[in-house]
């Protein structure tokens, strides 16, 4: 049974330890669990894409994170502008300069 499972041959069944025999089930174990989270978060996103146009005005359509029953994620933050970035630069700059010369 166990052969079929993670791809054994009897004779190599046979010839495993039994630390390596706990390594490759564990390692089985490790992939169909990875296999399911998979299936669970692609079926709850097109479940939240079909669901999007039936929720109320005013509200936030419902979310994957929502259909699985995790902690929502923290937003994506964008990124700055060549400007932005700039512009920051400049403040961190003058301030440490301003520090400094306070010293």
């Amino acid at each position: 049974m166990v052969c079929g499972e993670i791809g054994l041959a009897p004779s190599e069944f046979y010839s495993l330890l039994y630390s390596e025999l706990l390594l490759l089930l564990e390692g089985h174990r490790d992939r169909a669990r990875r296999e399911l989270r998979q299936r669970q978060e692609n079926t709850a996103w097109a479940l939240s894409w079909l669901l999007a146009p039936y929720h109320k005005e005013g509200t936030e359509p419902i979310s994957m994170d929502q259909i699985l029953g995790r902690k929502p994620r923290r937003k994506v933050r964008r990124f700055a502008t060549m400007e932005e970035s700039a512009q920051a630069w400049f403040e961190a700059y003058n301030k440490a300069k301003e520090s400094n010369n306070g010293k």
